[in-house]
């Protein structure tokens, strides 16, 4: 899995926080998927909260937005915020994923489909 950073909180607080967060998105609030992502990557790397984020977001799948999934990131680069954009790509690779049934990241990589480049 991808991410990093989680400073002192243990890995089963950390996953639980995760999961109860993620549990309650839905499509009235989309954004609630991209703020657990963010929390994810602002901390250190956890396999288990990376697997608890992944199982959650695999259960919404159908309520993560297709259209415009460039658009925040061309943004981001456009005014040079690398930072922003390096998570913007992460978090456009975790939804393809998801999104595709893909079973990991290296199944992602080797057909990460051109279209939405």
């Amino acid at each position: 899995m991808l991410i990093h950073g989680m400073g002192g909180l243990g890995k089963s607080t950390i996953a639980a926080r995760l999961c109860d967060r993620l549990k309650f998105a839905n499509k009235e609030n989309p954004e609630r998927f991209r703020q657990g992502f963010s929390q994810m990557l602002a901390v250190q790397y956890n396999p288990q909260a990376d697997e608890a984020f992944e199982r959650e977001l695999r259960k919404v799948a159908d309520d993560l937005v297709e259209d415009g999934l460039c658009t925040q990131l061309e943004k981001y680069l456009q005014q040079k915020q690398w930072k922003e954009a390096d998570e913007g790509t992460a978090w456009i690779f975790y939804q393809v994923m998801v999104r595709e049934k893909y079973k990991g990241w290296d199944e992602l990589l080797r057909n990460f489909p051109c279209e939405t480049l």
